[in-house]
């Protein structure tokens, strides 16, 4: 088994605005990298904050790497 631990915060230490609104901290690039390691496991972990504030879509966005993972 392999984890593995993605974190990412601003240059000033900062997750979120002091009203708890998500910050654009990554890039294009950066995004890529994680549907990239997204569509190479088997499942992904996310805190109960993260998801009661941003409702993400854990779902790997690249659709040659969605097929790649069906096959």
């Amino acid at each position: 088994m392999h984890v593995h631990v993605n974190a990412a915060e601003s240059v000033d230490g900062k997750l979120s605005t002091r009203e708890r609104e998500q910050v654009a901290i990554s890039g294009p690039a950066d995004f890529d990298r994680m549907d990239e390691l997204r569509a190479g496991v088997d499942g992904v972990l996310v805190g109960v904050g993260t998801v009661l504030a941003d409702d993400p879509g854990l779902t790997v966005k690249d659709a040659d790497r969605r097929a790649r993972r069906e096959r």
